[in-house]
């Protein structure tokens, strides 16, 4: 039974609760701090030096770069074999992540390379894709199963080629005037390189507004084999996020595709020549045509297994990769969207009455016979 408050106590108004207001990092919080950053804005010899030297110094420090970046799930993540193991109750772990900066950047459509190495006195050969030493460079620090047994130890000379090196982030902390004159050099100058949706998912749902919207250059490196590969993609470009970074303006396509020539052919002229515009693959990809972007680049490769009989040809592929430049290229690009969006909501509503119309047909028809039954077993 509840306890009858005193009327003195129920007519007493209760005190508001006092909310915090949010600062940003950079607004300094009391005096002493203020003090601190003038001191060093006088003081320090870095921070003397004009703005446009120092924005030099922290572009060679922190910016122009291709970074790659990917998430790794912890050792639950493989079993004793050390295979991956897909487990989606795994929560996000912020320690996963892996990043190295390019240092043998090619243009994505670059041919592969032949590169030889030795081993117990025996030639090997293989073929060097661009960014492909990248990939083994984040294999080499997270998976040690897989580096004994897929790759050569003697190609070390191959993997100090990309370079494994990593950004210098710690100055960021070093103070405050640094953390607002280097950040956006950081978000501004530099490419960010993603080969999966879950890592690209992860990376920018842990980013403020601010960081999207610095965001200048993305590269993308995506894999069409069975249309399920297009759904982590799919729903890591959803729309909220994308026009998020509203200041994302290069982009950066690299996309391993196999087909055959005569299906290439047939699907053309069965679509109207849209594909792949009008495939799965492309439903994450259409929605950044909203946004203002300037410059693409763009590669449709074929898998590094080797050409097959009767592979799409090279022109066939530029040919698909120039309607997908076209659409992120396109100044309309926004509303385009919307009507396609608007037309698709259309199809669906259309759909749908014409199934509910089947539905209601089949109704009516079995409601007739089950009444001729009736009428049957009456006689």
């Amino acid at each position: 039974m509840t306890k009858r408050k005193h009327p003195a106590e129920a007519g007493a108004p209760k005190p508001k609760r006092q909310s915090k207001k949010r600062v940003a990092f950079t607004v300094p919080k009391n005096a002493t701090t203020k003090a601190l950053i003038t001191r060093n804005a006088t003081d320090s010899p870095l921070l003397r030096l004009p703005l446009e030297i120092r924005n030099k110094i922290w572009t060679e420090v922190l910016g122009d770069r291709l970074v790659h970046i990917d998430y790794y799930e912890d050792d639950s993540s493989f079993d004793s074999d050390g295979n991956f193991s897909i487990n989606k109750d795994i929560p996000y772990n912020e320690s996963a992540w892996r990043h190295v900066i390019c240092r043998d950047d090619r243009r994505e459509d670059s041919p592969p390379r032949r590169v030889t190495s030795n081993l117990g006195g025996t030639e090997h050969v293989y073929w060097d894709r661009a960014h492909s030493i990248c990939n083994l460079d984040y294999d080499r620090k997270s998976f040690k199963v897989l580096d004994r047994q897929h790759y050569d130890p003697q190609d070390d000379a191959n993997w100090l080629r990309c370079g494994h090196d990593t950004m210098r982030l710690s100055i960021l902390r070093s103070s405050r005037q640094i953390y607002v004159e280097a950040n956006e050099i950081l978000w501004t100058t530099n490419t960010f390189s993603f080969t999966e949706p879950i890592a690209f998912k992860h990376f920018m749902s842990t980013r403020n507004v601010h960081q999207k919207r610095l965001l200048r250059s993305l590269r993308f490196e995506q894999e069409w084999f069975f249309p399920e590969c297009s759904k982590g993609w799919n729903n890591a470009l959803l729309l909220p996020m994308v026009r998020s970074l509203s200041g994302l303006r290069h982009l950066r396509l690299h996309i391993t595709h196999s087909m055959e020539a005569t299906l290439y052919e047939s699907v053309g002229v069965s679509s109207l020549p849209k594909w792949p515009l009008n495939s799965s693959f492309c439903e994450g990809l259409e929605k950044l045509s909203i946004l203002p972007i300037q410059s693409v680049e763009i590669a449709m490769v074929s898998p590094l297994y080797g050409a097959r009989v009767g592979e799409w040809t090279e022109e066939q592929k530029k040919e698909a990769a120039g309607r997908i430049r076209h659409l992120l290229l396109n100044p309309n690009g926004a509303e385009v969207y919307a009507e396609a969006q608007r037309e698709q909501k259309e199809w669906f509503r259309k759909e749908r009455e014409r199934e509910a119309a089947i539905k209601a047909q089949i109704r009516r028809e079995h409601e007739e016979f089950l009444a001729r039954q009736r009428r049957i077993a009456e006689k």
